[in-house]
């Protein structure tokens, strides 16, 4: 039994092995816990609340938990625990685990569960939760009943550190399993006794990553070096990622041109292109070598390029395990945790890709300023427009065509931080990787869709209304146009109703409901003045009722 007297019941060595876990945990940097409440997960609920290095939020939907989970994560680099009790309540997490795994984010789940003797009998809120997660987890453990010995209390707290270490190095989730048998709830002495355990905790910085900088590769030294027109293309890549650090070093030592796309906007703030898949196919020249860092571009058109341009050696760097695959071409790799040092690399400046990197911006960006300003009517594009240019704080980005048009927009000067759930790309939890973000940030701006909103209104319970500033601004053009691209003879009613799925729900009525500021907005001038205003605090929304014909119409343009 535990060396203290409040712990000597069932239920408080319960509570005294789930403590030593998360001292482990806080030590190792973890400060953030998203918790959906149950009976099963008691001891592991309390042992996280004790804690005065870990803030917990509470989060009814298990689905939502886990996006914002993820959020916190992707803002902070951080792994953030999410907790839940028995049966189908961890599999709602699953979403969330696919995303972490696929964008490389750090994600630690705490499942309760059952004891072995309650599996396979039909015993109630009993599921088969080993493995739960299949692949997607780059650690899993299940730790079995809490013994009470000291190597059973030294084992737990290894397995904290542990997940932490997996889920930075690897770039992941991390699933620990708890089965927990009954009585559960600990008494008031032993919940009092968990500030004395508490005492003293030192956090370590957060992770095990390689800290300095990873000296380059000879033979990659000497391809840039032999190389007259080097190119980096940046994918998605988190604000946290050491190699979006990476790339602005590269630039700026470097020389050489870095196409990104709205994903990566915080990337290469150097010789930074924007919106290089609308003017790539334009240029006069073709590189002779390409850099590539993140995951695989958004665009269909930028992916088209990479395969006709298969011949051109290419290099993918890579802070994690990650694929970044495209079938057909000829890669080679190199990975490093802390970054990647340039030093050895001679400047590029004045190389002819750069010219023509410039040349290209400058005349698609003339063409697109042409196109906003020629149209009278209120579109999407002119929102992702609007909100990129008037935004410099921390943007989160929805999937599906906020995305897409987004990667329209040649940016000068962007905001701080973009973050997006490209790993998967679904629409599933938009709004709450979103509050995940705005728990981590001052200032956080959502852009997103009509249907990705609606299909995360759940988030809007757990919203800590005053506590975060979370602006949200909602592309509401009648329904899913992004299937508009899709190669249909006719978009008929039938194509409507199957693919497009149109909606006419008053959002200012559930805004209402939660008790969220709403603000209708119709026109170009309207969204200005809203972006404009003095910073907000709260949550709030902002509606942008835009034309989604006319929106098609300059998508194509």
């Amino acid at each position: 039994m535990p060396p203290s007297d409040p712990f000597d019941d069932h239920a408080g060595h319960l509570l005294y092995w789930c403590a030593r876990l998360v001292r482990s945990f806080a030590e190792a940097g973890v400060n953030r816990a998203f918790i959906s409440p149950g009976s099963r997960s008691t001891p592991l609920t309390f042992a996280v609340a004790g804690c005065p290095n870990i803030t917990s939020k509470i989060v009814l939907d298990e689905r939502s938990a886990g996006f914002q989970a993820l959020g916190a994560a992707k803002a902070s680099g951080v792994p953030a625990l999410l907790i839940c009790t028995s049966g189908t309540a961890a599999a709602n997490y699953y979403p969330a685990v696919i995303e972490a795994r696929q964008s490389g984010t750090p994600l630690i789940v705490c499942s309760a569960d059952r004891t072995p003797l309650e599996r396979n009998t039909g015993a109630n809120q009993t599921i088969n939760q080993l493995n739960l997660y299949g692949t997607y987890p780059v650690f899993f453990h299940d730790a079995g009943e809490p013994g009470d010995q000291k190597t059973d209390y030294d084992r737990a707290e290894m397995l904290a550190q542990q997940a932490v270490q997996q889920s930075l190095e690897q770039g992941g989730p991390a699933h620990l399993n708890f089965p927990f048998r009954k009585p559960l709830e600990p008494t008031a002495r032993a919940l009092d006794g968990l500030k004395d355990l508490y005492k003293n905790i030192r956090p370590l910085s957060a992770g095990f990553k390689t800290a300095g900088k990873t000296q380059l590769p000879e033979w990659l030294t000497g391809m840039i070096r032999e190389a007259r027109n080097a190119v980096a293309l940046c994918g998605p890549i988190a604000p946290t990622d050491p190699m979006a650090d990476s790339v602005s070093r590269l630039a700026d030592h470097t020389g050489i041109p870095v196409w990104v796309e709205s994903t990566s906007l915080h990337a290469g703030a150097g010789t930074r292109f924007p919106a290089a898949s609308q003017w790539v196919d334009d240029l006069p020249l073709q590189p002779d070598l390409i850099l590539r860092f993140g995951g695989l571009p958004t665009s269909r058109s930028m992916l088209n390029w990479l395969q006709e341009t298969k011949d051109i050696p290419q290099v993918v760097l890579r802070s994690g395990s990650r694929p970044s695959e495209i079938p057909g071409i000829n890669r080679l790799y190199v990975q490093a945790a802390g970054g990647l040092d340039w030093d050895s690399v001679p400047s590029q400046a004045g190389s002819e890709i750069l010219k023509a990197s410039e040349q290209g911006l400058a005349e698609y960006r003339s063409r697109w300023k042409q196109l906003l300003s020629e149209t009278d009517e209120f579109t999407d594009l002119h929102v992702a427009d609007a909100v990129l240019h008037q935004t410099d704080s921390v943007v989160m980005l929805s999937n599906s065509l906020i995305v897409r048009d987004t990667d329209r927009v040649p940016l000068q000067k962007g905001p701080a931080k973009i973050i997006s759930n490209r790993g998967a790309s679904g629409i599933d939890g938009i709004t709450s990787t979103a509050l995940g973000v705005a728990e981590c940030e001052d200032q956080t701006t959502l852009l997103t869709g009509d249907l990705a909103f609606l299909h995360d209104l759940t988030a809007l319970n757990s919203a800590d209304r005053q506590k975060v500033n979370l602006h949200i601004i909602i592309i509401n053009n009648g329904g899913g146009r992004i299937f508009r691209m899709l190669p249909f003879d006719q978009y008929d009613e039938q194509f409507r109703q199957l693919f497009e799925t149109p909606q006419t729900t008053q959002i200012s009525a559930l805004c209402h409901a939660f008790g969220i500021p709403h603000y209708p907005v119709h026109r170009r001038d309207e969204l200005n003045d809203r972006l404009n205003s003095q910073p907000e605090t709260g949550i709030r929304v902002t509606e942008c009722i835009t034309d989604g014909l006319k929106s098609d119409e300059l998508r194509k343009s």
